[in-house]
């Protein structure tokens, strides 16, 4: 044999058990066994030297399998291809094909009550030529096929059937057993016994003379390449011709008929797909692996272009649907792909070593494409390197029951022996729900789930489990709603109180300034508004666009901004009390029944109310607990002084130690300089609505525009939502939620926010399909209901159009709604005049009934009426009333 050859024992050959024996066929056969094939490792040996693998038997404290040499048989020096046979009656029972058309056999057997199958004569071909294959039925399992190269007047395909001589061979005596230092296996090709000196049986001989003559011979003139059988169709043989054809006999009906051909380069190494009794594969010499289906033969159903193109070997997983694999003559690697299901791109790489190690690195080398009309590409995507052993292999071979075991024999004069597990990435999934699941090649595991997650495990703060569990306690388009699931602490909480007061305004007509619109819009749009339109619209409400007013109060002398645009901006930073002392007074009392008095003090001093700023804080320092620092505040406000250098000193010194922002700010504002109010601006323990609104009213207009940009760029980045004030819900505002939405994922919070506001941008569409599908990932049919029915009370531009129309089936007009209008009778003469035709109306008191329609109120024929309820059809119905019940 040119290359060496590995085969494993089939199931009924050597044991009952598993199959744990394989032969190394090359100048002689050798018989190994595998120590335990249910633990796959990388170990390996050599197949050249007696006398080292007898070292390697030595006993070793480790678990790993080991690969021993139970003998070797050197009968065949010509020896070109081999085949276990897999009846039970003829357990270690080989054939061999030899270069000159002899068909031989040898008996592998380890067991001392086997029966030596003495008295086995060749099958010899009338000229020499080279046997290229040789294959055993695997139903009808005494039935063998042989291909051998072309004869001018011989037959290239024969079928023998050889229960006659496995019969007859069973009787006679037991073979020994095998000494593991032994030169040879079983009988010798004389039918002679290993040792004693038993003659033939004479039924044995007669037997072995009477299948002499094939069971069916055919393939005239022309050369057999490779065989395979069909397992589900016993009596088929698929046939690789040597002039490029495959042919599929059918020995059923005529021993020399075909039954299907088609023309290939592709001929070689044949194998029916396991798993797929109409699925076959072969290889051509140029490399290109072909995938067929016998029902439909005449074109290949994958074709697969390898590198490096001299494949010697085919095989199909025997444990794994789909498996296919291939190992060429100058490689390393075993290459195997999924072809299971289509458009599966699934590929590995398992390269020959003795250490099974971690993947080094991924390499593209190893390429392969696929053109079918039926089957998508199939690509090897993955390749691992193993670190050891890289010399090229010649042969290897699929555990037949242990999954994904494959055994490997190096084409280099140490021939190493590898018996290794293929394995792959382990794929993981995460149910929407929580649990994980994992799997390997035949089972699926999963996560316990059952204990709860620790409150202040990772689980809990995921952002996706923040919005199942808000979308499952009502978190929607409601504001109101909204507010009342959110915890007093939570961040989102600002964002929807700022929500529903813009809410408000514009429910009030309250967000307008002239005929401009503002609703949804935060202080940069209204700001950035052109001034003319803004002159005018001030103009008509009869107040200047701009005006300087100085306010006296306790020495307290500050230049206030007012302006039609300013007052609209204070109303959306919810400072909507200027000029109004009654709505500023409210809403300082709201803040210290909140607790919030050190608030309410500033906000009352940047009112320049500093009598009140000091009522609050005395309210303050009264609380249980409070901080002993506000009533030295509320001393120290007391005393202001506008031209008092050393008071504004020592109130620098005491804003130092201040720890509450709105604190700092106070003593920053007092203190500050003319129109510099960085200090005030720059606090970011102030919420940001209280910084724009405190700009609005004492920057002037270059001022404030500087301020809104810079400090509109800054929340964008950060993501703050409490930027909304100032970019409200436009494109400034899309860009916030944005980046919001890429730091925390809550793509719930920013699809809620936009879905009230009408837009064209990508993004916002995005979000809310996004949450509309996470809400049906999580089977929450009922909230995403809600949600679709809400959204449409802001948006009805996607409204979807009339789905039933009603007809005439008469003269074909549809009957709609303005045809059904009471109006002036436009009858023809004699309609009577009383107004359109099939049109009924009451005539009592009270709001107008809806026309009801029993005729087409164009050529007054009756339209059709419902099977149920006998109403015409065209009928307005009325809207359903809540106290119906009913839908």
């Amino acid at each position: 044999m040119s290359r060496r050859r590995v085969l494993w024992a089939p199931p009924s050959s050597l044991s009952s058990a598993a199959p744990s024996h394989f032969i190394v066929a090359h100048t002689d056969i050798r018989l190994y066994e595998v120590s335990d094939v249910t633990r796959p490792t990388s170990s390996s040996i050599s197949a050249r030297s007696v006398s080292a693998l007898q070292q390697q038997q030595q006993p070793q404290q480790s678990q790993q399998s080991q690969i021993s040499l139970v003998g070797v048989n050197s009968d065949f020096p010509l020896m070109r291809c081999a085949a276990w046979c897999e009846s039970p009656d003829a357990r270690g029972l080989l054939a061999v094909g030899q270069m000159n058309g002899h068909v031989g056999f040898a008996t592998l057997s380890t067991e001392t009550d086997a029966p030596r199958l003495s008295g086995f004569r060749d099958f010899e071909a009338r000229y020499d030529r080279a046997c290229n294959a040789v294959a055993w039925n695997p139903v009808y399992t005494t039935q063998l096929a042989a291909g051998l190269d072309r004869g001018r007047t011989d037959y290239s395909l024969r079928v023998w059937d050889v229960a006659s001589m496995i019969a007859a061979a069973a009787v006679t005596t037991s073979a020994s057993a095998l000494n593991p230092a032994a030169t040879y296996v079983g009988a010798n090709r004389s039918g002679l016994p290993s040792s004693g000196s038993t003659t033939k049986s004479t039924a044995a001989t007669i037997a072995a003379r009477a299948v002499e003559k094939p069971l069916a011979e055919t393939c005239n003139n022309d050369a057999v390449q490779s065989l395979a059988w069909m397992a589900t169709s016993p009596s088929c043989l698929l046939v690789g011709g040597g002039s490029k054809w495959l042919r599929i006999y059918d020995f059923r009906a005529d021993v020399s008929g075909r039954l299907l051909t088609t023309s290939t380069k592709a001929v070689l190494g044949v194998a029916v797909n396991p798993f797929n009794a109409f699925q076959f594969a072969s290889f051509s010499p140029e490399g290109a692996v072909k995938v067929w289906d016998s029902r439909r033969f005449t074109d290949a159903v994958l074709s697969l272009n390898v590198e490096p193109k001299n494949i010697s070997d085919l095989l199909w997983c025997p444990t794994r649907s789909g498996l296919l694999s291939s190992v060429s003559a100058s490689s390393s690697e075993v290459l195997l792909w999924d072809i299971k299901s289509v458009g599966s791109n699934v590929a590995l790489a398992l390269s020959n070593s003795s250490a099974l190690a971690e993947a080094t690195a991924f390499f593209g080398a190893a390429t392969a494409e696929a053109t079918s009309d039926s089957f998508s590409a199939v690509t090897v995507a993955k390749a691992w390197r193993f670190q050891n052993n890289t010399a090229p292999l010649a042969s290897f071979a699929w555990h037949p029951t242990q999954p994904n075991s494959l055994l490997t024999v190096s084409d280099n004069a140490n021939a190493a022996l590898e018996y290794n597990r293929v394995t792959e990435a382990v794929s993981l999934a995460w149910s929407p729900q929580g649990p994980i699941t994992w799997g390997n090649e035949t089972s699926v595991y999963q996560a316990d789930s059952s204990s709860e997650p620790k409150s202040n495990s990772a689980y809990t703060t995921d952002a996706s489990f923040a919005i199942r569990s808000r979308a499952i306690a009502g978190y929607g388009v409601d504001i109101l709603t909204n507010l009342e699931l959110l915890s007093p602490t939570d961040p989102l909480l600002p964002v929807w109180s700022w929500m529903h007061h813009v809410s408000m305004l514009s429910k009030k007509g309250k967000a307008q300034v002239g005929k401009l619109d503002f609703s949804l819009q935060g202080v940069k749009a209204v700001m950035a508004a052109e001034s003319k339109l803004f002159a005018a619209a001030s103009s008509a409400q009869g107040a200047n666009s701009t005006t300087i007013a100085a306010t006296h109060d306790m020495n307290l002398s500050f230049q206030v901004y007012h302006s039609a645009q300013r007052k609209l901006a204070l109303k959306i930073c919810d400072w909507g009390f200027e000029r109004d002392r009654d709505t500023l007074e409210n809403a300082l009392r709201k803040l210290e029944g909140e607790d919030e008095h050190e608030r309410a003090s500033a906000i009352a001093l940047f009112h320049l109310d500093i009598r009140r700023a000091i009522q609050s804080l005395n309210a303050g320092a009264q609380r249980p607990g409070a901080d002993s620092n506000l009533t030295l505040v509320a001393m120290a406000l007391a005393g202001y002084a506008e031209k008092n250098a050393l008071w504004k000193e020592m109130c620098g010194h005491l804003r130092s130690r201040l720890q509450h922002p709105y604190l700092r700010a106070a003593f920053a504002f007092l203190t500050a300089e003319p129109a510099e109010f960085s200090e005030v601006l720059e606090e970011r323990g102030v919420s940001l609505a209280d910084r724009v609104g405190f700009a609005c009213r004492f920057l002037n207009d270059s001022q404030l525009t500087q301020f809104a940009t810079r400090l509109t760029a800054q929340v964008t980045k950060e993501g703050n939502l409490d930027g909304l004030v100032l970019t409200g819900l436009t494109g400034e505002g899309i860009d916030l939620l944005e980046q919001y939405v890429n730091m925390t994922g809550d793509v719930q919070t920013a699809c809620l926010l936009m879905v009230r506001k009408k837009t064209t941008d990508a993004r916002a569409r995005q979000w809310t399909e996004s949450y509309r599908d996470l809400l049906d990932m999580w089977q929450l049919w009922h909230e995403r209901a809600l949600f679709d029915v809400a959204r449409r009370l802001f948006d009805d531009s996607n409204k979807p159009p009339q789905q039933v129309f009603v007809r005439c089936n008469m003269c074909n007009i549809s009957v709609s709604r303005s045809m059904l209008t009471v109006g002036p009778s436009r009858d023809r003469p004699g309609a009577g005049g009383s107004g359109m035709h099939g049109v009924t109306t009451g005539m009592t008191a009270g709001p107008p009934s809806k026309p009801k329609v029993t005729s087409c109120p164009s050529c007054r024929k009756a339209l059709p009426r419902c099977a149920l309820c006998l109403i015409p059809l065209g009928t307005s119905s009325a809207a359903p009333s809540v106290s119906d019940g009913t839908f």
